[in-house]
């Protein structure tokens, strides 16, 4: 059996969620619009929370939000493509891991003509196979090949990332 460590608990996860919301603020204050891509299930549910914090932030923000399942061939539809074209891009997940997938994801967005591209984790395994740099992350995580980091949202009301090996 797995053993489990807790690496941040609901309040923490929340914490951070509302820092990286200002930071990107903080980076966007300038934008009319903002593209916030949500990678697969778990970054899709981050990013939600994330655009709740922002439109409480920056109110005349205009988001659009894009959820990609990363796990298999990206295909931006041309609707999607003429909806990024030009504007800056958020692309967020729970937990980077090898980079793989969010190097997918980032091709797939430069190749639609995003203005820029950005990255925001919750969570991140302090080495990778991909050369992709997070631009704001909520904890980094020391880890060996065997250990794996998990973003737990079964529960909304009981949020957790918790390190298994």
């Amino acid at each position: 059996m797995d053993s489990q460590t807790n690496i941040l608990n609901h309040q923490q996860v929340c914490a951070i969620l509302r820092r990286i919301a200002f930071q990107i603020a903080e980076s966007h204050v300038d934008s009319s619009t903002l593209v916030l891509v949500g990678m697969n299930e778990r970054g899709q549910f981050l990013s939600s929370l994330v655009a709740k914090e922002l439109s409480s932030v920056l109110p005349s923000l205009n988001l659009k939000i894009h959820g990609v399942d990363a796990e298999s061939d990206i295909h931006l539809a041309a609707s999607q493509k003429q909806e990024v074209a030009g504007l800056p891009v958020i692309i967020m997940d729970d937990v980077i891991n090898s980079g793989r997938s969010v190097a997918r994801v980032v091709t797939a967005y430069f190749q639609a003509g995003a203005k820029s591209i950005q990255t925001a984790f919750l969570a991140e395994r302090e080495y990778r196979d991909y050369p992709i740099a997070a631009n704001w992350v909520g904890r980094s995580v020391a880890t060996t090949l065997q250990d794996h980091v998990y973003f737990d949202n079964s529960n909304p009301e009981s949020l957790r990332v918790y390190l298994a090996n």
